[in-house]
């Protein structure tokens, strides 16, 4: 809280928060999910082939082994590009006018904001991911809710009688924006 006058009084609180991290697909029903590929591939698959590329439980021909076709939980943690980029802000602010000893006008203002993007790529070579082709997304959203309270106070005191009186109006409005995109058959994994 602030006086800067002895007429006016002003408040004003805001937080911004910000997250941007590499989030890769780990839980789920499907057989993508790494914690379901981590108890489910067994432990004589190697993680690479000596010639460097992933392994995965599908890749055992010339066996009698028959295992559920699967990503490697190792491949499917360090090879997609699960971008994400979260901004929240959230703020309040008022002023409180002081029009005579008994009279008030006070109007605030509140924002909720949240922004997210989202930039995934899942390699052509990632088997249950992008395999054969890649898949890029990319993904935006922003939601935003405002409001705005305007309100007149009156009180005052007459002898044993107290007159305590409140007018006032309220605006606000809640938008949502969404777009996602979707590419595959990509010649290249360069993303």
């Amino acid at each position: 809280d602030a006086d800067p006058f002895e007429w006016v009084t002003f408040s004003t609180n805001l937080r911004v928060n910000r997250i941007w991290e590499n989030s890769p697909y780990t839980e789920g029903g499907g057989v993508s999910a790494t914690t379901r590929a981590i108890h489910e591939i067994p432990p004589i698959v190697p993680v690479k082939w000596p010639d460097g590329t992933w392994a995965n439980s599908s890749q055992t021909e010339g066996t009698s082994m028959g295992f559920e076709d699967g990503a490697n939980p190792v491949s499917s943690l360090l090879a997609p590009d699960f971008l994400h980029d979260r901004t929240h802000l959230l703020g309040n602010a008022y002023l409180e006018f002081h029009i005579t000893p008994h009279l008030d006008l006070r109007t605030q203002v509140g924002l909720n904001n949240r922004m997210h993007k989202y930039r995934n790529y899942e390699p052509t070579y990632l088997h249950d991911f992008g395999y054969p082709e890649g898949e890029a997304q990319r993904s935006n959203e922003t939601n935003t809710f405002w409001q705005n309270e305007n309100y007149l106070s009156y009180d005052q005191q007459f002898g044993a009688h107290h007159i305590k009186a409140t007018a006032g109006a309220s605006w606000q409005q809640h938008v949502n924006d969404y777009s996602w995109f979707n590419a595959r058959q990509f010649s290249t994994d360069f993303y």
